[in-house]
């Protein structure tokens, strides 16, 4: 008997659930799987450009990309960081760190150590950006708990965009190396 516990449709991908324990869960991978890859034009897009940015990047100070999903930028509001950067980088407990925009606004945030991320103060980040599924931004520490943040956005133009993250992006190393 052929195996069907995954299946590859064009762009979606389709998830057959064997015996599930709880009533509905293969609705719900479907209904994720499906939004995810529904706009796999924008969100590509988006995640090159943004891995433009993050490769003009000075490696003096470390950085990584993170696309927004829904619950990025919507409901619960909760933002989680790579592991490895916040083993490497963010302290051992809860602490207030700080996100520098392009206009060099500061928005302070709630990281939670245990689970490596951003809670209080997200959720104000994200609206104030108007920030939406698919957007990918492009985080760098610069200073103990202060994250630059580029944002690369889904629904813009890929030229029009890139052009003004670039043009934030070298403002902002002449001010960190004026040299």
């Amino acid at each position: 008997m052929k195996d069907r516990s995954l299946e590859l449709k064009g762009w979606h991908k389709q998830v057959v659930c064997k015996k599930s324990k709880k009533r509905g869960s293969c609705k719900k991978k479907m209904a994720m799987m499906h939004n995810l890859y529904g706009q796999i034009d924008l969100a590509t897009s988006a995640k090159y450009r943004a891995e433009e940015v993050l490769s003009r990047l000075s490696t003096k100070y470390p950085s990584f990309m993170k696309p927004m999903i829904r619950s990025n930028v919507s409901g619960g509001f909760w933002l989680s960081l790579p592991r490895l950067f916040c083993q490497l980088h963010m302290p051992r407990h809860d602490i207030t760190v700080t996100l520098v925009d392009e206009s060099q606004e500061e928005y302070k945030t709630k990281y939670l150590a245990e689970r490596n991320g951003l809670s209080g103060g997200w959720r104000g980040f994200s609206l104030s950006h108007d920030l939406v599924e698919g957007d990918v931004l492009v985080f760098q520490l610069f200073r103990f708990c202060k994250l630059k943040v580029y944002m690369v956005r889904a629904n813009y133009l890929a030229e029009v965009d890139a052009a003004l993250v670039l043009l934030h992006l070298d403002a902002h190393h002449k001010q960190i190396d004026p040299g």
